[in-house]
Protein backbone atom coordinates (compact mmCIF):
# COMPACT_ATOMS: atom_id res chain seq x y z
CA UNK A 1 0.00 0.00 0.00
CA UNK A 2 1.58 3.15 -0.95
CA UNK A 3 1.09 5.77 2.11
CA UNK A 4 2.34 8.83 0.20
CA UNK A 5 0.38 11.83 -0.63
CA UNK A 6 1.48 13.99 -3.63
CA UNK A 7 4.20 12.05 -3.44
CA UNK A 8 5.33 12.83 0.01
CA UNK A 9 5.26 9.92 2.95
CA UNK A 10 3.19 10.29 5.36
CA UNK A 11 6.60 10.14 7.73
CA UNK A 12 7.80 13.57 5.91
CA UNK A 13 4.56 15.12 6.20
CA UNK A 14 5.32 14.83 10.39
CA UNK A 15 8.39 15.86 9.87
CA UNK A 16 6.98 19.21 7.88
CA UNK A 17 4.46 19.82 10.03
CA UNK A 18 6.82 19.51 13.41
CA UNK A 19 9.10 21.98 11.29
CA UNK A 20 6.26 24.50 11.26
CA UNK A 21 5.36 24.54 14.38
CA UNK A 22 8.48 25.77 15.22
CA UNK A 23 8.23 28.73 12.81
CA UNK A 24 6.84 31.33 15.40
CA UNK A 25 9.59 30.72 17.90
CA UNK A 26 11.68 30.67 15.08
CA UNK A 27 10.17 34.25 13.73
CA UNK A 28 10.04 35.50 17.34
CA UNK A 29 13.89 35.02 17.62
CA UNK A 30 14.49 36.52 14.30
CA UNK A 31 12.27 39.83 15.36
CA UNK A 32 14.04 40.19 18.78
CA UNK A 33 17.46 40.31 16.93
CA UNK A 34 16.47 42.66 14.49
CA UNK A 35 15.06 44.75 16.95
CA UNK A 36 17.86 44.48 20.04
CA UNK A 37 18.82 47.73 21.18
CA UNK A 38 21.73 49.84 19.88
CA UNK A 39 23.08 51.52 22.56
CA UNK A 40 25.00 54.59 22.19
CA UNK A 41 27.53 55.87 25.06
CA UNK A 42 28.98 59.62 25.26
CA UNK A 43 31.88 60.39 27.31
CA UNK A 44 32.00 63.94 29.42
CA UNK A 45 35.01 65.67 28.58
CA UNK A 46 36.37 65.58 32.00
CA UNK A 47 37.72 62.55 34.05
CA UNK A 48 37.85 62.59 37.76
CA UNK A 49 40.74 60.63 39.13
CA UNK A 50 41.26 59.64 42.74
CA UNK A 51 43.30 57.70 45.40
CA UNK A 52 41.38 56.61 48.47
CA UNK A 53 40.98 53.95 50.85
CA UNK A 54 39.32 52.48 47.96
CA UNK A 55 42.03 52.44 45.77
CA UNK A 56 42.45 54.04 42.76
CA UNK A 57 39.55 54.89 41.20
CA UNK A 58 37.94 56.75 38.08
CA UNK A 59 35.25 58.78 37.90
CA UNK A 60 33.59 59.69 34.64
CA UNK A 61 29.96 60.85 33.18
CA UNK A 62 29.09 59.05 30.53
CA UNK A 63 25.39 59.62 28.39
CA UNK A 64 23.63 56.76 27.30
CA UNK A 65 20.99 56.46 24.65
CA UNK A 66 19.43 53.43 22.95
CA UNK A 67 17.32 53.12 19.20
CA UNK A 68 14.70 50.66 18.43
CA UNK A 69 13.89 49.55 21.87
CA UNK A 70 14.77 50.17 25.69
CA UNK A 71 18.14 48.92 26.77
CA UNK A 72 19.15 47.44 30.52
CA UNK A 73 22.80 48.00 30.84
CA UNK A 74 23.88 45.24 33.55
CA UNK A 75 27.70 46.01 33.56
CA UNK A 76 30.51 48.27 33.01
CA UNK A 77 33.99 47.49 32.92
CA UNK A 78 37.30 49.81 32.36
CA UNK A 79 40.23 48.65 31.23
CA UNK A 80 43.69 51.17 31.88
CA UNK A 81 46.74 51.39 29.92
CA UNK A 82 49.58 53.14 30.92
CA UNK A 83 51.70 54.12 27.97
CA UNK A 84 54.80 52.44 29.24
CA UNK A 85 52.74 49.84 32.11
CA UNK A 86 50.52 47.25 32.79
CA UNK A 87 46.93 46.87 32.03
CA UNK A 88 44.62 47.72 34.87
CA UNK A 89 40.93 46.76 35.47
CA UNK A 90 38.33 48.66 36.78
CA UNK A 91 34.81 47.67 37.46
CA UNK A 92 31.72 50.45 38.31
CA UNK A 93 30.60 50.15 41.64
CA UNK A 94 28.01 53.48 42.08
CA UNK A 95 26.63 55.51 39.87
CA UNK A 96 25.05 59.26 40.65
CA UNK A 97 21.47 59.35 40.41
CA UNK A 98 19.28 62.57 40.55
CA UNK A 99 16.32 62.18 42.61
CA UNK A 100 14.65 65.67 42.79
CA UNK A 101 15.14 69.79 41.86
CA UNK A 102 15.25 71.90 45.05
CA UNK A 103 14.22 75.63 44.49
CA UNK A 104 15.84 78.20 46.50
CA UNK A 105 15.90 81.73 46.63
CA UNK A 106 19.46 82.55 46.01
CA UNK A 107 20.37 79.91 43.57
CA UNK A 108 17.38 78.57 41.85
CA UNK A 109 17.15 75.01 41.23
CA UNK A 110 19.56 72.87 42.60
CA UNK A 111 19.62 68.84 41.70
CA UNK A 112 19.54 66.76 44.60
CA UNK A 113 22.17 63.87 44.11
CA UNK A 114 22.64 60.56 45.66
CA UNK A 115 25.44 58.05 44.86
CA UNK A 116 24.10 54.81 45.03
CA UNK A 117 25.36 51.12 44.20
CA UNK A 118 25.84 50.12 40.42
CA UNK A 119 23.61 47.26 39.71
CA UNK A 120 21.44 47.90 36.32
CA UNK A 121 20.45 51.14 34.56
CA UNK A 122 17.10 51.24 32.57
CA UNK A 123 17.59 53.46 29.09
CA UNK A 124 14.49 53.86 27.42
CA UNK A 125 14.59 54.04 24.05
CA UNK A 126 14.92 57.65 22.22
CA UNK A 127 15.58 58.97 25.66
CA UNK A 128 19.55 60.69 26.39
CA UNK A 129 20.15 60.01 30.28
CA UNK A 130 23.17 60.86 31.97
CA UNK A 131 25.39 59.14 34.61
CA UNK A 132 28.50 59.69 36.64
CA UNK A 133 29.81 56.48 36.98
CA UNK A 134 32.71 55.69 39.66
CA UNK A 135 34.86 52.73 38.66
CA UNK A 136 37.38 51.00 41.29
CA UNK A 137 39.91 48.44 40.45
CA UNK A 138 38.90 44.99 40.41
CA UNK A 139 42.03 43.78 41.64
CA UNK A 140 42.72 46.04 44.61
CA UNK A 141 39.27 45.85 45.80
CA UNK A 142 39.67 41.64 46.24
CA UNK A 143 42.58 42.63 48.59
CA UNK A 144 40.72 45.33 50.05
CA UNK A 145 37.70 43.10 50.97
CA UNK A 146 39.69 40.48 52.44
CA UNK A 147 41.76 42.72 54.65
CA UNK A 148 38.84 45.45 55.85
CA UNK A 149 37.40 42.41 56.84
CA UNK A 150 40.02 40.89 58.81
CA UNK A 151 40.52 44.41 60.63
CA UNK A 152 36.84 44.49 61.19
CA UNK A 153 36.87 41.50 62.82
CA UNK A 154 39.44 42.42 65.31
CA UNK A 155 37.62 45.81 65.90
CA UNK A 156 34.65 43.60 67.05
CA UNK A 157 36.71 41.65 69.48
CA UNK A 158 38.14 44.89 70.77
CA UNK A 159 34.73 46.83 71.13
CA UNK A 160 33.63 43.44 73.41
CA UNK A 161 36.11 43.05 75.27
CA UNK A 162 36.76 46.61 76.09
CA UNK A 163 40.06 47.28 75.24
CA UNK A 164 42.18 50.13 74.77
CA UNK A 165 41.30 51.03 71.01
CA UNK A 166 44.89 52.43 70.91
CA UNK A 167 46.26 49.28 71.34
CA UNK A 168 44.63 48.29 67.90
CA UNK A 169 47.06 50.13 66.31
CA UNK A 170 49.85 47.49 67.27
CA UNK A 171 47.91 44.48 65.18
CA UNK A 172 48.86 42.46 61.91
CA UNK A 173 45.08 43.35 60.78
CA UNK A 174 45.64 46.88 61.39
CA UNK A 175 48.74 47.46 59.82
CA UNK A 176 48.17 44.93 57.16
CA UNK A 177 44.99 47.35 56.04
CA UNK A 178 47.43 50.76 55.89
CA UNK A 179 50.45 48.85 54.36
CA UNK A 180 47.81 47.65 51.27
CA UNK A 181 46.83 51.29 50.93
CA UNK A 182 50.64 52.62 51.03
CA UNK A 183 51.89 50.07 49.09
CA UNK A 184 49.39 49.87 46.10
CA UNK A 185 49.63 53.25 44.82
CA UNK A 186 50.35 53.08 41.32
CA UNK A 187 49.70 56.42 39.30
CA UNK A 188 52.37 57.32 36.76
CA UNK A 189 53.19 60.05 34.72
CA UNK A 190 51.82 60.09 30.97
CA UNK A 191 49.16 58.93 29.08
CA UNK A 192 46.19 56.48 29.79
CA UNK A 193 44.18 54.94 27.17
CA UNK A 194 40.92 53.31 28.99
CA UNK A 195 38.39 51.64 27.47
CA UNK A 196 34.94 51.66 28.42
CA UNK A 197 32.84 48.62 27.88
CA UNK A 198 28.83 48.58 28.68
CA UNK A 199 27.15 45.27 28.41
CA UNK A 200 22.89 44.56 28.37
CA UNK A 201 21.85 40.85 28.50
CA UNK A 202 24.69 39.65 26.91
CA UNK A 203 27.19 39.79 29.48
CA UNK A 204 30.48 38.03 27.38
CA UNK A 205 30.32 40.51 24.52
CA UNK A 206 29.64 44.44 25.17
CA UNK A 207 26.81 46.21 23.87
CA UNK A 208 29.03 49.14 22.90
CA UNK A 209 32.75 50.54 23.42
CA UNK A 210 34.23 53.31 23.74
CA UNK A 211 38.26 54.12 23.76
CA UNK A 212 39.18 57.69 25.63
CA UNK A 213 42.51 59.04 26.62
CA UNK A 214 43.56 61.24 29.13
CA UNK A 215 47.25 62.36 30.90
CA UNK A 216 48.58 62.72 34.37
CA UNK A 217 51.43 64.84 35.15
CA UNK A 218 54.04 64.72 38.36
CA UNK A 219 52.16 67.84 40.09
CA UNK A 220 48.97 65.79 39.64
CA UNK A 221 50.90 62.71 41.22
CA UNK A 222 52.34 64.67 43.99
CA UNK A 223 48.32 65.69 44.46
CA UNK A 224 46.96 61.85 44.66
CA UNK A 225 49.71 60.78 46.45
CA UNK A 226 49.12 63.20 49.82
CA UNK A 227 45.76 61.15 50.02
CA UNK A 228 48.07 57.83 51.43
CA UNK A 229 48.70 60.17 55.14
CA UNK A 230 44.80 60.77 54.52
CA UNK A 231 44.38 57.36 54.20
CA UNK A 232 46.35 56.69 57.42
CA UNK A 233 43.88 59.61 59.42
CA UNK A 234 40.73 58.15 57.69
CA UNK A 235 41.75 54.51 58.85
CA UNK A 236 42.27 55.50 62.50
CA UNK A 237 38.99 57.75 62.80
CA UNK A 238 37.12 54.56 61.69
CA UNK A 239 38.50 52.69 63.97
CA UNK A 240 40.16 54.12 66.77
CA UNK A 241 39.11 57.83 67.08
CA UNK A 242 35.45 57.54 65.99
CA UNK A 243 34.87 60.88 65.83
CA UNK A 244 31.39 61.28 63.68
CA UNK A 245 32.40 65.18 62.42
CA UNK A 246 35.64 64.11 60.77
CA UNK A 247 35.21 64.45 56.93
CA UNK A 248 38.16 63.25 54.75
CA UNK A 249 40.23 66.09 52.59
CA UNK A 250 40.80 63.63 49.48
CA UNK A 251 42.57 65.29 46.62
CA UNK A 252 41.22 64.28 43.01
CA UNK A 253 42.24 65.50 40.14
CA UNK A 254 40.54 66.44 36.91
CA UNK A 255 41.78 65.98 33.13
CA UNK A 256 40.05 66.54 30.25
CA UNK A 257 39.86 63.03 28.07
CA UNK A 258 40.04 62.98 24.11
CA UNK A 259 37.89 60.22 22.66
CA UNK A 260 40.36 58.22 19.76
Amino acid sequence: MDNKIFGISITEWLAIIGAFAWLPSIIDWINNWLTRPRLSMIPDRLVEIGYTANGHIVNVRLAFTTEKKEALIRNVTLSLKHEKYDTHLFQWEWFEEELMQMETLDAGSIPYKKNQRAIAIKVLEDNLIEKKVGFHETEFKKSYDKKIKELRDVFHIWMTQNKKMDDLRATNEYNAFQDLIKNSFSWRVGVYTATVKVFTDDLKNAATEITIQFSLTSLDLKRLERNIAETQEYTDNSFIVLNPDYKPNWNWIYTEVHEI
